[in-house]
């Protein structure tokens, strides 16, 4: 098991990790001395920041795709409104999940 530390300085996007577990088998982990409970933590954690740093970037995406639209649509159109509703719901959801990663980190 490799584990390495991203520097604080140098950010990684929205979301950087502290640690990246690398190449994770029991053999590895025990031969390194770290108990197989510290290495299934490390597994699920980092499994668990990449779905929600996924899922942050799903949403995203989705936003700017809506933007796009927005953009190709005329402001008097009754779809207008609902795209700016989404956007709007959309935003809120990814700000949610910025801020619950902000205070893991602190």
């Amino acid at each position: 098991m490799a584990i390495t530390s991203i520097p604080r300085d140098k950010p990684r996007g929205r979301f950087s990790l502290r640690i990246i577990v690398v190449a994770a088998d029991e053999e590895c982990v025990m031969g390194q001395g770290y108990s197989e409970g510290i290495a299934e933590f490390l597994r699920v954690r980092f499994n668990e920041v990449m779905d929600e740093a996924k899922l942050a970037i799903d949403k995203l995406q989705r936003i700017q795709k809506l933007w796009t639209e927005l953009g190709r649509t005329k402001s008097d159109a009754p779809e207008y409104g609902t795209i700016m509703k989404e956007i709007r719901a959309l935003s809120a959801e990814y700000q949610t999940l910025v801020e619950a990663a902000k205070k893991r980190e602190t």
